[in-house]
């Protein structure tokens, strides 16, 4: 609820680290629907005692989500002519980290955004929405620079080295540096402690699904626990599933299904990551990460025990009802009295709308599934705002994904803290790393927000 004060971003495990609520749900804005949005009086008595809005990770947002609170705030306050409704608005990002990944940043111009409409033939909406967005950032004029990187700050010479990569500057000197720390050990995901927390990073889905896949294994033998297979409820509206729909589904991925997997493996112990916006109170959000230590499966649920590569898998007729999750981050933190501590029951759910396309045609279904899916790989994307103990590093540039964000690099290996922590897959060449250079259309915007700072100090 707005006070004098609130904090927001655009993903939700970003909303959670900075104590605030998710854009969409701050503003009451609908999610995949049609209806047309209007404020009410309760949202428009709760706004007006709003005189700051913090927007965290503004990197990552569609100019049209900048042009939607500008429009929306004009709404709640009836200051139609005011930009941002007249409320103090912080933007906190880094132009050179991730961008939005299917929209277009804030620093855009108008005639590059009428460019794109022709190209992209995006809809008046959206593009109204962006226009806005584009004149309500370029009204913003008073800019602070943070400079001092707390993160690494006890590896000065690993901080020294991403000073420099952040902005590509990629000095022959510091790659072998890194090579010889990170890569001589020759980390693979087979080598991987199951004391602490070490996600494989990559860029590519398909790639992700694949470590995750071998990598459960690899736990479930070493550990001797049963590998669960949990298939999920899947109704289509008005038109029953034919056979080879329901089998095409099996082999969609879950980024591909609004995060809810058709196919849920996972293991007492396995690593986990939370795809939905579930709830704050919990503190489970679309990239929260924790480990499975308990299963409620479904009171009608009918089981098939198999023996796979010395794998005891128990393949489930339903989904289940229940799975509790111990998160990470959050130690000693009780959420529910009857739970132990750091434990939170992640329940099933129904997703309605998810759009499926198959190679004969498309149409909607519902998922009613748990929002998991495993951890052990993750793309950048979804590592961002991470802090782990260590890392591996898998080739960000893939036959999955030959063209990744150029900000993808650096992203993965700021998630450690010092250099020993990051392990390589394969060694780093200065003809890869080049590739991983951020946009002149990037810097030049962090080139002219500093110009801005230097006039106003």
């Amino acid at each position: 609820m707005p006070q004098a004060v609130a904090t927001a971003a655009y993903q939700g495990v970003a909303a959670q680290a900075a104590n605030g609520q998710t854009i969409h749900k701050l503003f009451g804005w609908y999610v995949n629907s049609r209806r047309q949005w209007a404020p009410t009086s309760e949202q428009k008595d709760r706004f007006s005692r709003l005189k700051l809005l913090i927007l965290d990770e503004v990197s990552t947002c569609d100019v049209s989500i900048i042009g939607k609170i500008d429009s929306s705030l004009r709404k709640f306050l009836d200051r139609s002519n005011a930009v941002f409704g007249g409320v103090h608005v912080l933007l906190v990002g880094d132009w050179l980290q991730p961008l939005p990944v299917a929209g277009q940043p804030a620093f855009m111009s108008a005639d590059e955004l009428l460019e794109s409409r022709s190209r992209q033939q995006s809809n008046t909406s959206d593009y109204l929405d962006r226009l806005l967005g584009i004149n309500a950032y370029k009204a913003l004029t008073s800019v602070v620079i943070l400079t001092e990187n707390m993160r690494h700050q006890h590896d000065p010479v690993w901080r020294t080295i991403l000073v420099k990569w952040r902005v590509g500057n990629y000095d022959q000197k510091d790659i072998d540096l890194v090579n010889d720390i990170a890569y001589s050990k020759n980390w693979t995901s087979s080598a991987a402690s199951l004391e602490s927390y070490c996600p494989i990073i990559v860029t590519s889905n398909a790639l992700r699904v694949e470590f995750n896949f071998s990598t459960l294994r690899s736990f479930c033998q070493k550990s001797n626990v049963p590998l669960h297979r949990f298939p999920a409820t899947v109704r289509r509206p008005r038109h029953p599933l034919t056979k080879f729909q329901r089998k095409s589904l099996g082999s969609i991925r879950d980024d591909k299904i609004s995060g809810m997997p058709i196919n849920l493996e996972i293991a007492l112990g396995s690593t986990v990551q939370c795809t939905k916006n579930v709830s704050t109170t919990f503190k489970l959000a679309n990239g929260s990460i924790g480990t499975v230590v308990a299963i409620t499966p479904s009171q009608d649920d009918v089981v098939q025990v198999r023996i796979a590569n010395g794998i005891e898998e128990h393949y489930h007729s339903l989904p289940p009802d229940v799975v509790f999750v111990k998160l990470k981050d959050y130690a000693s933190q009780s959420f529910v009295s009857t739970l132990p501590l750091d434990v939170v029951p992640v329940c099933k759910r129904t997703e309605c709308g998810v759009r499926i396309r198959l190679p004969d045609r498309s149409f909607s279904i519902s998922i009613c599934q748990v929002s998991l899916v495993l951890a052990y790989s993750l793309t950048t994307e979804k590592c961002q705002g991470l802090t782990v103990e260590k890392m591996i590093l898998a080739p960000l540039r893939h036959p999955t994904r030959r063209i990744p964000q150029r900000s993808s690099f650096y992203v993965a290996v700021t998630r450690v803290k010092t250099l020993s922590q990051l392990y390589l897959m394969a060694p780093l060449t200065k003809e890869f790393l080049e590739y991983f250079t951020p946009s002149r259309d990037a810097l030049a915007e962090t080139q002219r927000l500093h110009a801005i700072e230097d006039r106003t100090d």
